[in-house]
């Protein structure tokens, strides 16, 4: 009886030190994919989101060193390509951010996030027909996409078309009553329709 206690208590104590090995993983995002990557050898998709985590984290370097291992197993993977844009973006590298998200469009169409990346490069660019063409597809698809409709309303406005801008600005508005910056951008459409009518 002893004996078996003493095995018992033996087994549980590798168990909590092997769950306590495990639980320390867990600590935040980053340290959990680290190790998901580090037992599945690195795949496409425990690299991918490896590579989110550290978006998450603000450790942009990292995240592109992990998206492009991803992207060599899975090239056309269209969040890797959204991510790899995203962070392109952010290093002022827009033809390139474009090139990525319009890749992850071809395979998922409706990667709303990928058209409003393309429409921030595109501003960028000062080609705002562009921007304006993938900002229509993405509130198309989604209509309570509020930000796409906000942004859509900014760059109509910033266009003199503020009857357009009006109509995308109040729908942003019902879905996002709490916004300041639509509200904002709102009155700024409703005070120029208000200089064309006073002509």
């Amino acid at each position: 009886k002893k004996i078996a206690t003493e095995a018992l208590v033996a087994a549980l104590a590798i168990l909590f030190a092997l769950s306590a090995a495990r639980l320390s993983h867990w600590r935040n995002g980053v340290a959990l994919f680290e190790e998901n990557a580090r037992l599945t050898g690195g795949d496409a998709f425990s690299e991918r989101n490896l590579a989110s985590a550290y978006i998450a984290a603000g450790e942009f370097s990292k995240a592109r060193e992990h998206l492009e291992k991803s992207l060599a197993k899975e090239p056309m993977h269209p969040h890797s390509n959204h991510y790899m844009g995203t962070l392109l973006y952010n290093e002022k590298r827009y033809a390139e951010a474009i090139a990525y998200n319009l890749k992850a469009l071809e395979v998922s169409p409706d990667l709303l996030d990928a058209h409003y990346n393309i429409a921030l490069c595109a501003v960028e660019f000062g080609n705002k027909a562009f921007a304006l063409e993938h900002l229509g597809q993405a509130v198309k698809k989604d209509p309570a996409f509020w930000e796409s409709l906000l942004f859509y309303g900014q760059i109509l406005r910033e266009e003199g078309r503020y009857g357009e801008a009006k109509e995308a600005l109040e729908k942003a508005a019902r879905v996002a009553p709490w916004s300041v910056q639509v509200a904002a951008e709102l009155k700024m459409a409703e005070d120029g329709l208000a200089r064309e009518g006073a002509r």
